[in-house]
């Protein structure tokens, strides 16, 4: 992002990602690969072909990362409100129901330390990083 801009958002320290399109194009006259804009935080993609795409995707899961994490729930039928907790505030993948409803989905933080103790199998239990 350019740095008066960030500065004008107020955004000095949210990261930023340039991704450039088009990057099966840049062709010399000879059909050698022209030497494009690189480094930290820039992705060259080309949406015709795809290429690039997984780099772009592996750069915004990194900088995006939230904690999110995918589990599986065995829910009892008499904790239904759970199912609706999971619809609002989280992913649901799968439901399946059987002697217990089982669930995956793939939750934040916050939605985890409410449904922790059904998980199946059960997580560790959490620490704050300043317990070590």
């Amino acid at each position: 992002m350019d740095d008066l801009l960030a500065r004008e958002l107020g955004a000095q320290e949210t990261p930023c990602v340039r991704v450039l399109n088009k990057c099966d194009r840049f062709v010399d006259s000879h059909g050698a690969p022209e030497l494009l804009p690189h480094g930290e935080g820039i992705v060259r993609v080309s949406a015709k072909t795809g290429e690039g795409m997984d780099d772009l995707l592996a750069l915004l899961r990194s900088l995006l990362d939230t904690g999110t994490r995918q589990v599986t729930l065995s829910v009892p039928y008499d904790q239904g409100g759970v199912l609706d907790l999971l619809y609002r505030e989280a992913k649901v993948e799968s439901v399946e129901y059987a002697d217990t409803i089982r669930v995956s989905a793939v939750c934040t933080p916050k939605v985890l330390g409410r449904v922790r103790r059904y998980c199946d199998p059960p997580l560790p239990e959490a620490k704050e990083p300043w317990e070590g």
